[in-house]
């Protein structure tokens, strides 16, 4: 179980019809990890309730937002990397 956690917008209309960043990370590592189970989720909408004991591994994609913008999943989401690393799954 290898969550792929997307941490860009998605602007629309101007995106329509193009992948998230998440889904695409899937695409490029599904056909070489087959035996894996990917699942993206979007940090805008659903930090909420996420443990390291629901995934095996973890994926960040990049961000057109920096370390010292203030978004409000920023904490919830340095949150959930520390506890990744103190439950020694990979990241």
């Amino acid at each position: 179980r290898i969550a792929v956690l997307n941490l860009t917008g998605h602007p629309l209309p101007l995106f329509a019809g193009l992948p998230r960043a998440g889904a695409q990370i899937i695409n490029w590592l599904s056909t070489e990890l087959p035996e894996a189970e990917f699942y993206s989720v979007s940090v805008e909408a659903e930090m909420k309730d996420k443990e390291p004991d629901n995934f095996d591994g973890l994926i960040v994609s990049g961000s057109e937002h920096g370390v010292y913008d203030s978004r409000p999943w920023m904490a919830p989401l340095s949150n959930l990397l520390l506890e990744t690393k103190q439950a020694n799954k990979l990241m």
